[in-house]
């Protein structure tokens, strides 16, 4: 398991900025977009869409798998 966002503060928040600043709600799903290579929170506590951009390494011929809260 790798953290790719909002795990440096381990608090729950909204923040925008470099992935170890970023701060979601604890109320959110996550859906991974494979053509922009790019996972879209559904971060319903903030009441926002928020996109994470993965980079290329992290998308190519790996198996995905997403556990939302």
């Amino acid at each position: 398991v790798t953290t790719i966002a909002g795990g440096r503060s381990n608090v729950a928040g909204y923040a925008d900025g470099p992935s170890e600043d970023a701060k979601f709600s604890n109320d959110f799903d996550l859906v991974y977009d494979g053509s922009s290579c790019s996972l879209i929170v559904v971060d319903r506590g903030n009441a926002a869409l928020r996109q994470i951009l993965l980079h290329d390494d992290e998308c190519s011929d790996q198996h995905i798998s997403v556990v939302s809260s």
